[in-house]
């Protein structure tokens, strides 16, 4: 059941495709399997309204960290990191130090995958955005390709390692080199 919670426009459609097929008989017995098809449809549509899947919360914790970076509260940005992994840390700071991101900046094409035991998640994202350099107040766009690991610590999603990709061949860069 798990695909229904992460995509249930499918079977959404198809079961409302079949209520107006049975709307359309004349027959009055056509339009009670319409509306059960119909409640079916909204049935589907609350289950996945309310259910969180694993790889959604490791979605979630990435936008609370880039949140943090874009309000500048690094007590958020270091919060999202492994308390294994204070090198993180300091690249975060660093990072914070030399670039502002604009409001606009966003993360997008995300693709998350989560450990058989549900303790570790790997996410590929694209992340897109108005970046100031600091010292020089020059505002670019910049496009930027992630691929990072997240820990699961006292039940919460925290970065434990990434590694920034070229937008252009996919090949790892360092993380404060120009976009290649």
């Amino acid at each position: 059941m798990q695909w229904v919670t992460e995509n249930p426009w499918p079977i959404m459609i198809l079961l409302l495709t079949a209520a107006v097929v049975s709307a359309l008989m004349i027959e009055r017995k056509g339009r009670l399997i319409a509306a059960i098809l119909a409640a079916m449809a909204a049935g589907v549509w609350l289950i996945e309204q309310s259910t969180v899947t694993t790889a959604e919360e490791v979605q979630a914790a990435a936008e609370d960290m880039l949140n943090g970076f874009i309000t500048r509260d690094l007590n958020v940005v270091q919060g999202r990191i492994s308390e294994t992994k204070p090198e993180l840390r300091e690249t975060a700071q660093k990072g914070m130090d030399l670039v502002k991101l604009g409001e606009s900046f966003h993360i997008k094409d995300v693709e998350v995958a989560v450990s058989d035991n549900g303790t570790q998640a790997t996410m590929k994202l694209r992340a897109n955005g108005p970046v100031t350099l600091e010292r020089e107040g020059y505002v670019q766009n910049a496009a930027t390709r992630w691929n990072t690991t997240w820990v699961l610590e006292s039940g919460q999603w925290k970065l434990s390692a990434y590694e920034r990709l070229s937008v252009i061949n996919n090949k790892p860069i360092g993380a404060f080199d120009a976009a290649q």
